[in-house]
């Protein structure tokens, strides 16, 4: 549930770890469709 305003709104996401292996590219149109946004989490200790 996302609060806004003092609002409750339902909110529905997944989360999918593709490690941008090539071995998913075949997936990520149907990964992306209907997609609203994009988080993008990486560890910046690791070069």
């Amino acid at each position: 549930q996302v609060t806004s305003n003092n609002k409750g709104t339902g909110c529905e996401f997944e989360l999918w770890d593709c490690g941008g292996d090539t071995k998913f590219e075949s997936c990520w149109p149907a990964l992306m469709k209907d997609s609203h946004g994009v988080v993008i989490i990486f560890n910046a200790d690791i070069p």
